[in-house]
């Protein structure tokens, strides 16, 4: 998976990119992966504001400024989870409203039945959410 190389890198350049997602990662004509969408974080940036929270790590869906590379973890692990599912919304049957406070409480993701056991490892890996519990990018891949 080379979306946690693409994300590893970033981080030792000390960017956050705050918002990975699928709808961020792009593969070319040489299928190499190419990692978009990172920069100053706006919510005019998002199509759908509401969805937004849905890849947010839970210590920063209340204050973004929050964020580390480890928050880019739990939105690798949502980003896995919206390959697995073949590219379905993450979280879609709960409103975006209600997502932060379900999270704190232990709401998870369900492993999608195409996974396989490796696939697996990288996911719950990527979804702990402790910080101090999180693994880097380079063990997730």
């Amino acid at each position: 998976m080379e979306i946690a190389p693409g994300m590893e890198y970033l981080a030792s350049k000390s960017v956050v990119h705050r918002r990975l997602a699928t709808r961020n990662v792009l593969i070319n004509s040489m299928h190499e992966v190419k990692i978009t969408g990172f920069g100053p974080l706006t919510m005019n940036n998002e199509k759908n504001e509401d969805d937004f929270v849905k890849w947010v790590a839970p210590e920063c869906m209340i204050y973004s400024r929050d964020a580390t590379e480890k928050s880019d973890i739990w939105s690798y692990g949502v980003t896995l989870w919206e390959i697995f599912s073949l590219v379905q919304t993450p979280f879609a049957k709960i409103p975006s409203s209600e997502l932060p406070a379900r999270i704190r409480k232990g709401l998870r993701l369900e492993m999608p039945d195409i996974c396989d056991d490796s696939g697996m490892t990288s996911w719950r890996d990527a979804g702990r959410t402790k910080l101090s519990d999180a693994r880097d990018l380079r063990k997730s891949a």
